[in-house]
Formats: C-alpha cells, structure tokens, sequence
C-alpha cells in the first residue's frame, strides 16, 4: 500500500512540475510572439500556458498586456487580477493592471497599484517594451490627479517628468495647461 502512495505521490509531483514548464515555454513564446507585435499568437500561447498552470502569474500578466495592445480592456483588467493572487513581486503585472484601471478611471486602484510599482523600483521599465516605463506612470498618476481636481499633486508628477514644465494649479489657465500637457504625452504611447 506505502509503495502505491509513493508511486501515486511521484508521479502527482513530476505531472505538475512538468505542466510548470509547459507554461514556462509556452509563456516565453508568448512574449517573443508579444515582442514581434503577434498578438493573436501571443494570446494563444498565453492561453495555453495557463492550460498547464492556471497558477503562473506571468501567463496571467502577458494575456493582460496583449489584451491591452488589442484594446480589450476589460479582459486586460481581468486577466491581471486574476495573476495578483499568485504573485507580489510581478511588477509588470501591477504596472499592466494601473493602466488597464486607468481606462476605467478606477483612481484607487490606478494610485495604488502605481505606488506599489515606482515604491519598489523608482526607476521602472517593462521588460517587455521599454517605452512602458517610470515616466509613463507618473503621467497616468498626474491623469487620475487631474480627474480628481487635484493639480497640484498631478503639477508634481509631471515635474518628475519634465522639470521644466511650470503651471500654477490654482488658476484655470494652469488646470489647463496641465491638463494639455498631459494629453499630448499620453497620447504619444495611445493611453
């Protein structure tokens, strides 16, 4: 009977360390097919790394950044929650979920998962594609600012921007120059 248990226990161990790299491979050919702008490819070996290991959070995090490019937002939102419980050091998740949230203007959760990100690394890149960076998130931070009428905290995160950029958030001639600012900039990354 013990040596049924351990034959079962041994294969119920290998079986599932071998879906994991199934998903590790699958989700690697996922970012390259991400990477290469392939995103119908990229979902389906996203898809299917989660067909081996609904666990992995990187699986999770390229479906959501894909489901971004492709303009699904919700299902980008979707996909990166459903990560979060199985990791809390995916900084390109929560990075992927603050501005999925963003399109939804959810201001809570886009300030907090932004802080989360530039509190554990200020200087953030998405590994991914580097133009998804620190600087993108301060501007998506300064957006929620704005829609929450709070200039002079968005003021702020531009200046870690552009420390050059000057506007008084007390006045409208500055709201606005601060609001404009902030959409020639984002527009420049289609967020």
């Amino acid at each position: 009977m013990k040596k049924h248990i351990a034959t079962i226990l041994f294969v119920v161990i290998f079986g599932l360390s071998g879906c994991t790299d199934f998903a590790v491979s699958d989700t690697e050919s996922g970012w390259d097919s991400f990477e290469a702008k392939n995103y119908p490819q990229a979902l389906s070996y996203f898809q299917s790394a989660l067909d081996w290991d609904m666990t992995f959070a990187d699986a999770y995090n390229g479906l959501g950044w894909t489901y971004m490019k492709l303009d699904s937002m919700n299902k980008a939102i979707e996909a990166f929650e459903n990560g979060l419980p199985n990791t809390d050091s995916l900084l390109d998740l929560y990075a992927g979920l603050a501005i999925s949230t963003s399109a939804k203007h959810n201001y809570s959760k886009v300030v907090d998962n932004i802080f989360f990100v530039l509190n554990k690394d200020a200087e953030y890149v998405f590994s991914h594609d580097t133009q998804i960076n620190y600087k993108l998130l301060h501007a998506v931070l300064a957006r929620e600012y704005v829609y929450a009428e709070e200039y002079d905290k968005a003021l702020s995160e531009i200046q870690t921007i552009d420390s050059s950029f000057t506007a008084s958030p007390n006045t409208q001639e500055g709201k606005e120059k601060i609001t404009e600012w902030l959409e020639k900039y984002l527009k420049n990354y289609g967020v």
